[in-house]
């Protein structure tokens, strides 16, 4: 738990619990009745809402075995599934920290059959009742014929096996004209990312193509037609810009805000700040921010953003059972070649081309229960068994779940910047809430 007291009211303090990933304004009178255990000073309300929020527990409850149980009882069902299809090896671009080695390989036919009826097996055989594909590459629009065809072919199956189906992509946005955006919105995605590092000048020496050339105003200009289209008001998909920062641009945040403003963009889409890390050995952690610089400067940025009246929906994290897909041995992601990975990064990356990383392949005749798990599916098993850990001792555990397996794996600090900046985010979820 996480406590924040106001700082123009000391009468009153902010409690976020970890294990709900809830928040509760109490005054200092509430406070101090529980710090006594004056149960009888307190409201049946308020209780049962403290309860409730798991900020109040039972006084001889193991809180860490409750999380622990909790979460392992959750993995024997989960409600939904989450794939990563990657459907081409293919990118125009190429940014310094981009891990993958690019190709013009795009899935074959019989790749595309044998990936559908792997995801079909799953989805039946493991009782899922929700399929969620995420579109990834390379760019996975420079094979959006594949998207479409996956699409009317799994979109059929759920209907008839009462299988709600979501679908999102992470595009670089040199495609995203109106027409393609067109065809994405009829074949059910309802979420696209693109990113943009920042101005013009900036952006044109990270995100260039493989000629070299600057991608800013094709991309703006992409954007600029989408959100201000029939097709965008009809089908109101979530436009996420997300903006990958590190030493070498973080000072350009605030330009690219005004620009997008400028340029009405800024009220119609989302925007999402992320550190660029070390990626298959891309050595783009050399200009990375400490997660304390990052996390001290995110909180600008979340400012920037409230000030200009948008909302982040992210300010606080939820109550998370898994780290990610790594923990649920049924997600998979699939390369253009039909390698079966645990992890969504490790396609198409020199270093995670080996048994170690690699559990199958569609191609191959070894059933979906028979298959070799990577090392990495691990990770969660060992960090429960350790007697000293990170994350066993963190309070944030239930909100978090070590973040990303890969990263701790290779020695690094997978620990989210929610860690060094929240009580930050309290007071600003706080406003937010207060102001609208």
């Amino acid at each position: 738990m996480e406590i924040q007291p106001l700082p123009n009211d000391e009468s009153k303090s902010l409690y976020y619990s970890t294990k709900t990933g809830e928040i509760v304004l109490m005054a200092s009178d509430l406070i101090r009745h529980i710090e006594h255990k004056q149960w009888e000073n307190i409201s049946t309300t308020e209780l049962l809402e403290l309860t409730r929020c798991e900020i109040l527990v039972c006084e001889d409850e193991n809180e860490l075995e409750t999380i622990l149980s909790f979460d392992s009882h959750s993995e024997d069902y989960k409600e939904a599934l989450g794939v990563t299809i990657q459907p081409t090896a293919n990118c125009q671009l190429g940014c310094h920290y981009c891990g993958q080695a690019h190709s013009k390989n795009k899935m074959t036919d019989t790749v595309v059959k044998k990936t559908l009826e792997r995801i079909k097996h799953i989805l039946i055989s493991q009782n899922y009742e929700k399929l969620n594909i995420t579109w990834y590459g390379g760019e996975p629009l420079l094979a959006l014929s594949l998207i479409e065809s996956f699409y009317s072919d799994i979109f059929n199956f759920c209907i008839e096996n009462h299988i709600e189906y979501n679908s999102d992509i992470i595009t670089n946005g040199l495609l995203l004209k109106p027409e393609y955006f067109e065809k994405l919105m009829k074949s059910n995605v309802s979420s696209i990312q693109v990113t943009i590092d920042g101005p013009k000048e900036t952006h044109d020496k990270r995100r260039v193509t493989k000629g070299g050339k600057g991608t800013f105003d094709l991309i703006i200009n992409n954007l600029k037609s989408v959100v201000h289209s029939d097709i965008f008001r009809k089908y109101k998909p979530s436009i996420i810009l997300r903006i990958n920062i590190d030493s070498t641009n973080y000072e350009e945040v605030p330009k690219l805000i005004e620009l997008l403003k400028i340029e009405n963009i800024f009220e119609k889409i989302n925007i999402s700040f992320a550190p660029i890390v070390e990626w298959g050995d891309n050595k783009a952690d050399k200009v990375s921010l400490t997660k304390e610089q990052f996390a001290e400067k995110e909180i600008d940025w979340f400012i920037e953003l409230y000030q200009n009246g948008k909302t982040q929906n992210e300010l606080l994290p939820g109550r998370k059972t898994y780290s990610c897909m790594v923990d649920d041995k049924n997600s998979e992601a699939y390369d253009a070649f039909g390698n079966i990975f645990p992890c969504y990064e490790y396609p198409y990356t020199e270093i995670y081309q080996n048994d170690d990383c690699i559990e199958g392949n569609v191609l191959e005749e070894v059933k979906f229960e028979d298959k070799k798990l990577a090392k990495i599916r691990s990770f969660k098993e060992n960090l429960h068994k350790r007697e000293y850990s990170y994350c066993i001792d963190c309070k944030f555990l239930p909100i978090c779940h070590g973040s990303c397996p890969k990263v701790w794996i290779q020695g690094g600090n997978a620990c989210p910047t929610f860690k060094y900046n929240i009580k930050d985010r309290m007071l600003l979820h706080y406003l937010t809430l207060k102001n609208a």
